[in-house]
């Protein structure tokens, strides 16, 4: 997949990874100094890997970025696997963690399994429910009940209306 605007995420000879692109002229958009830069895959309309903003991490902490290499974040300790306008997630070997930008964490009480996001709505799972919310800040919209830890659980909007899947079952 091509990046916006002829950018490349190249490692140097020192292994440390930047950004760069290639236009009239070669130039850094992020300096060779993290161990780790990812993107979310949001193609926009010309096809390509939107640049707007990376996932780093530089030493053990990880950010987020904007194509400036303007901080976004608060530093994380535990691997960025996604994030959206408001929510940061982060993932360790045991669960979900949830962040504003401002490093606020949400839903902290709650030993997170997975999360779902779909539309505006976040299905937080954890070993014993699903508890969906519009705004994490908030209290949940919704909750039912998981029998079994390793349910399979998805949410899809229909029209203007919210179906939950149990093991495929709404």
């Amino acid at each position: 997949t091509t990046l916006e605007n002829n950018s490349f995420i190249v490692q140097n000879n020192d292994g440390v990874w930047g950004v760069i692109s290639i236009s009239d002229t070669l130039g850094a958009v992020l300096p060779f100094e993290y161990s780790f830069i990812g993107l979310l895959g949001n193609i926009n309309e010309e096809g390509t890997l939107s640049t707007n903003k990376f996932i780093v991490q530089k030493d053990t902490k990880w950010y987020i970025v904007d194509n400036t290499n303007n901080t976004l974040s608060g530093e994380i300790s535990d691997p960025i696997v996604n994030f959206t306008n408001d929510y940061i997630f982060s993932k360790n070997t045991e669960q979900v963690r949830i962040y504003g930008f401002d490093n606020t964490e949400y839903l902290d009480k709650y030993t997170i399994r997975n999360y779902i996001l779909e539309d505006k709505y976040i299905g937080i799972v954890t070993d014993n429910f699903l508890l969906v919310y519009e705004h994490l800040a908030q209290d949940y919209i919704k909750s039912v009940v998981l029998t079994d830890k390793n349910s399979n659980v998805d949410l899809e909007k229909v029209d203007n209306n919210l179906n939950i899947k149990i093991n495929g079952e709404v």
